[in-house]
């Protein structure tokens, strides 16, 4: 994949279990848009920071950005249970929140084969257990639910706002028991 004046988003969504399960979501984000605020919001997030000695070890863990507190302070999701059961809308809730600062996030930044610039975010999601329980009964129910999410950059100045949206993705009655596992 290599769009000229893209660059990649992928967002990684870890659940640990007997066969861990990822969700992830791709999309191709403008380098410049008609918002001049959030181009500069987007840039300063996909940066990566000038490392200081001993800060990660980029030979063990190439491309991967050690934690820093903007990303952290800035990642929002937002979750909507557009069709489900009652107990699954209620925990999910419908409101946004600042997903890294309740989950442990690696964030990553490098080139595709293609030489498209990309930046990915992994979420642990068994870093909290309130979150695995949530998911994990989710799961369960999976075939019954409705659910968009989005994302955006926190805006928290006149400078960052409006927030605008990254991306949104729709997941519509998933049945799980089709997936294949890739390890045994």
């Amino acid at each position: 994949i290599k769009r000229k004046g893209e660059r990649l988003f992928v967002l990684n969504y870890q659940v640990p279990g007997a066969n861990a399960l990822s969700l992830v979501c791709v999309w191709g984000v403008p380098t410049k848009s008609h918002n001049p605020k959030f181009d500069a919001l987007f840039s300063e997030f996909c940066k990566l920071p000038v490392h200081a000695e001993g800060e990660g070890n980029m030979e063990e863990d190439p491309g991967r950005v050690p934690d820093d507190d903007f990303r952290t302070m800035k990642f929002k999701l937002l979750p909507h249970i557009k069709e489900g059961p009652w107990m699954v809308r209620k925990l999910v809730g419908n409101g946004a929140t600042l997903l890294a600062q309740k989950l442990t996030c690696r964030h990553f930044c490098g080139h595709t084969n293609s030489g498209m610039v990309y930046n990915e975010l992994d979420i642990d999601i068994g870093s909290s257990v309130v979150a695995n329980n949530t998911v994990s009964i989710a799961i369960g129910y999976a075939k019954s639910l409705v659910v968009d999410m989005g994302i955006c950059i926190q805006g928290d100045s006149e400078e960052e706002l409006p927030e605008k949206l990254i991306g949104t993705v729709r997941l519509f009655h998933l049945d799980m028991s089709g997936f294949e596992y890739l390890y045994d």
